[in-house]
């Protein structure tokens, strides 16, 4: 499932994903041309639920299975 979407000052969209499957499970960015890659140990979040992300870069993810927001 998808659980958020978010664009960063630079135009490359994040894409929190929620899966069963632990290749696919995590935040994905998708930069203009179309690549696509999943931001480092996001795949050790348990539920992704949603990202926000700051003027600099920085991105935080909720994690509704662990209570927790990851940096």
């Amino acid at each position: 499932d998808i659980n958020g979407l978010r664009f960063d000052p630079r135009g490359n969209l994040y894409v929190v994903i929620s899966s069963t499957l632990p290749e696919v499970n995590g935040v994905w960015k998708i930069n203009s041309d179309g690549e696509k890659e999943r931001i480092a140990g996001t795949g050790n979040i348990l539920l992704p639920n949603d990202v926000s992300v700051l003027p600099n870069g920085t991105l935080y993810i909720t994690d509704s299975a662990m209570g927790a927001v990851w940096r």
